[in-house]
């Protein structure tokens, strides 16, 4: 697909620099910020969140239920088991959009590695309200919190996206974060593993206290309003791994106004063109600046290291289209959108 060059870009007036951050990370103070929850009910506590997802009748409830209560039912159902208390989740200890890149990736290093922990468990838990998926908000016994999504509590929704396979979200999630990692933490997507959670598998991804989605604080808009290094730098991630979901609910907005963002299991599509449902906030076309260009082309290099480490979670095809993409911006020197245009 090779169209041609932007003419007009909505963000024609972004200025060339995208690297905003500046000053050292800082402990954040005051109330943590968190998602809405829901408090479990009976059946929750005893059968296990997912099992709300089969409203049966009384009687059948009740014998069902104690089926598949059983010894290890559950966990051989795929079902989400009981909390076992009620998450705490403390501050970070910096800023998020405030630290500079290099105290930035050492913290996320750090909380990287705790969420892979094998020996982490599971001390509280509860559902989050709303999105697609089963979400919920839990904290683990080495102090981390984060948002835990079960691969049995994945849904492909009422209009799947054709180009994401199935059961593949958490994956794509930890994918995503990988890949911005080696973008040099361009849009500092919170970490993400898919190792699984005591057994069961799924993506752990870090809850960043300090802000919430541009639903629920109200900025559905804020795309429109952030700083033109803010944008570019997450517009240009979304082109790279092919983000298909970039909903007002899937960016967070910090105590300073700024995008943080999440949720990345409908990226990398398995080929470039028509994509159908999609959704894209950060949706301007720009000319990409010279340190966009490196950070590109550094990335392009790195090829065959990026694919063996991604190999395990993502499919060669969408490998081979993320990298289509890359090359392709950089013969065009624009962030454009033809790689989803049938």
């Amino acid at each position: 697909m090779r169209g041609p060059l932007p003419t007009q870009a909505a963000s024609d007036s972004l200025p060339a620099k995208v690297d905003g951050y500046s000053g050292s990370a800082v402990k954040q103070s005051g109330k943590v910020v968190l998602p809405p929850t829901i408090e479990p009910d009976a059946k929750d506590l005893t059968r296990g969140y997912l099992w709300r997802a089969v409203p049966l009748p009384g009687p059948i409830d009740a014998i069902l239920g104690a089926v598949v209560s059983f010894g290890p039912m559950p966990k051989w159902l795929g079902l989400e088991p009981a909390p076992k208390g009620k998450p705490e989740p403390q501050p970070l200890e910096f800023q998020w959009n405030q630290a500079s890149r290099h105290d930035f990736a050492h913290q996320a290093q750090g909380l990287e590695n705790k969420l892979r922990d094998p020996q982490a468990t599971e001390v509280g838990k509860r559902a989050l309200k709303g999105g697609s998926n089963d979400n919920f908000l839990i904290t683990l016994s080495n102090g981390v919190s984060a948002i835990w999504t079960p691969t049995a509590g994945e849904k492909s929704g009422e209009k799947p996206r054709p180009n994401i396979p199935r059961g593949t979200q958490a994956k794509r999630e930890e994918a995503a974060y990988l890949v911005d990692k080696r973008l040099g933490h361009l849009a500092r997507v919170p970490p993400a593993v898919s190792s699984g959670l005591e057994g069961r598998p799924g993506a752990l991804k870090l809850l960043v206290s300090q802000g919430l989605d541009g639903k629920e604080s109200g900025q559905e808009n804020l795309p429109a309003k952030t700083a033109p290094e803010d944008y570019r730098r997450i517009a240009l991630f979304d082109h790279v791994v092919g983000n298909l979901d970039r909903h007002s609910g899937n960016f967070l907005v910090d105590n300073d106004h700024r995008p943080v963002p999440i949720d990345h299991g409908l990226a990398f599509p398995l080929k470039n063109g028509e994509q159908g449902t999609h959704n894209f906030k950060f949706d301007a076309s720009f000319q990409l600046n010279n340190e966009e260009k490196a950070t590109l082309r550094k990335f392009s290099a790195e090829s065959e290291s990026i694919r063996e480490e991604l190999s395990e979670l993502l499919e060669p095809k969408a490998l081979d289209a993320m990298f289509a993409r890359v090359d392709r911006m950089l013969e065009l020197g624009w962030v454009s959108h033809e790689w989803r245009e049938g």
